[in-house]
């Protein structure tokens, strides 16, 4: 893993872990918490398999001779 994968795993593993605590912390009811915390975990998920798959395309469109440059 290099320094570069290391520090964004940390950030965004920091930044999920924060924003957890600050909805845990946050004076709202219980059932309005918990709510929030899946839609945004629903929003996570969702962001992530989008990633994957922009990258997985590339991935593929790059092993098939385009550059990248020309996926995007």
């Amino acid at each position: 893993m290099t320094n570069t994968t290391k520090i964004v795993t940390g950030f965004a593993v920091g930044t999920l872990l924060g924003a957890t605590l600050g909805l845990l912390f946050a004076p709202m009811k219980g059932s309005k918490t918990r709510s929030l915390i899946v839609d945004k975990t629903k929003d996570v998920s969702d962001s992530v398999s989008n990633t994957y798959a922009k990258a997985k395309d590339m991935i593929a469109s790059v092993k098939n001779g385009k550059t990248a440059t020309e996926v995007n």
